[in-house]
């Protein structure tokens, strides 16, 4: 059954691993670099403007952030990783959040994909 887009939320902000969601909803996770994207697709996806908040300044995203789509599944908005400005603690946290998700996500086995968003440039 296709899922409602018009009920959509942002279920979970979770900046540790035991925040991660006890429900058994199927999760798609999106993974890139800081500033490639991941929360834009999420807001076309779900054809929304402001649901998954995005910057113009790479490393807003500092929280594994999940939406919950018609409660049939979450997309999944990882922090990026990269270039962003911030202090080697930070993007160390951010990173032991990430891993987290795939090693400490005690609903690992509902995760079905992961969107790898890469930059595509083009030097002549």
């Amino acid at each position: 059954m296709k899922p409602n887009l018009n009920n959509v939320s942002l279920k979970i902000t979770a900046g540790l691993p035991k925040q991660f969601p006890a429900d058994r909803l199927p999760q798609i996770a999106f993974s890139g670099r800081s500033n490639v994207g991941k929360s834009s697709l999420i807001n076309c996806l779900l054809n929304r403007k402001n649901l998954a908040r995005v910057s113009g300044e790479p490393g807003k995203t500092i929280t594994i952030n999940f939406y919950d789509v018609d409660r049939k599944l979450y997309l999944v908005d990882l922090p990026g990783y990269g270039y962003a400005k911030r202090s080697p603690e930070e993007k160390k946290r951010w990173s032991a959040l990430t891993d987290g998700f795939f090693t400490d996500n005690r609903n690992i086995d509902c995760l079905k994909l992961v969107c790898q968003l890469i930059d595509a440039t083009m030097t002549y």
